[in-house]
């Protein structure tokens, strides 16, 4: 039961706006039951929580993965995102308190009702779970970022050819009776028979996909994304993404990691697979994988079928 002289706090009571000038966050009381003695410098009366969105410092993860990688925060695209994230946990964490806080500027004291109360506690979960998600984005984002592309041990540096052979420089009697020229031709003639090194599987197949992908994007190839997933993809990062049935998308380092991992969670999980290449703009779906991880469907095979092949070649 309320307690003698407890008011019963009603969420029409409690307003949540947008303080322009100082671009704030701010809750205020509204109603007429509670008697309003105290306030927050600057700002109007019946506000009790204030949250500047500018002053929100980033997780310190993210702060020390900043640090570790060399790659600034706010270099990433959800660096603003992750911000606002936050202060919407906050905010939303203040909403479950509001009884406590009002309590120290307007009386009598005051309550939720059970059945809002847990309304507003699924509220601040599902943002905690939120600013989860993209301080991973950014940290995915940000590792990305530092990655430095590795020298394939199967090419030879590109120096020349007397550089690599230093003691098997010509004599002077060699380069008295041969010309310059013609020693220089003869290791052009040499170089160019040199067989280039053979393309791994993992390459040929990158290509493939990566000009499919090119093609459906500027023939617009029509698209059938996951329920959900087009909206939830414009929040997110440019990258590869895997989408295990209407699930939210999660991000991949590149096409290559995204199909290996898609194939595989179909297969242990008996779950539709998706995976998506995002450019921000258009996306495009580059597998579909069925129960067992067999493929069912291949952009490649998409724009045969729609008449564009020729464009992927």
């Amino acid at each position: 039961m309320t307690k003698k002289h407890e008011h019963l706090l009603s969420r029409i009571e409690i307003r949540r706006y947008h303080d322009k000038p100082t671009n704030s966050v701010c809750l205020k009381y509204v109603g007429t039951a509670l008697d309003v003695h105290d306030e927050i410098y600057g700002f109007p009366e019946g506000v009790f929580f204030v949250c500047s969105i500018d002053d929100m410092p980033f997780p310190p993860k993210l702060i020390g993965i900043s640090e570790q990688t060399g790659i600034p925060i706010e270099a990433t695209d959800v660096s603003r995102q992750v911000k606002l994230a936050a202060v919407d946990a906050l905010v939303s964490e203040a909403m479950v308190k509001a009884p406590q806080m009002l309590h120290e500027f307007a009386s009598p004291d005051c309550r939720w009702a059970p059945w809002d109360l847990r309304e507003f506690e699924r509220q601040h979960v599902i943002a905690v779970a939120r600013m989860v998600e993209l301080s991973s984005i950014c940290e995915r984002e940000m590792r990305l970022r530092a990655v430095k592309i590795p020298i394939d041990p199967g090419l030879a540096p590109l120096l020349p050819p007397m550089a690599l052979r230093p003691y098997e420089r010509p004599s002077r009697a060699f380069d008295d009776v041969v010309d310059a020229d013609v020693v220089e031709t003869i290791s052009e003639t040499v170089e160019e028979k040199e067989p280039a090194a053979p393309e791994s599987p993992s390459q040929s197949l990158s290509k493939r996909v990566d000009a499919a992908v090119r093609a459906a994007r500027e023939s617009e190839l029509p698209q059938r994304l996951p329920h959900g997933a087009r909206r939830a993809l414009a929040k997110m990062v440019k990258s590869a993404y895997v989408i295990k049935g209407d699930g939210p998308p999660s991000v991949r380092g590149d096409l290559l990691e995204a199909m290996r991992d898609g194939e595989k969670i179909a297969a242990s999980e008996k779950s539709e697979v998706t995976v998506v290449d995002w450019d921000g703009e258009w996306p495009v779906v580059v597998r579909r994988y069925g129960e067992g991880g067999r493929i069912v469907y291949r952009v490649e095979e998409a724009l045969r079928r729609a008449g564009v092949e020729g464009k992927a070649a």
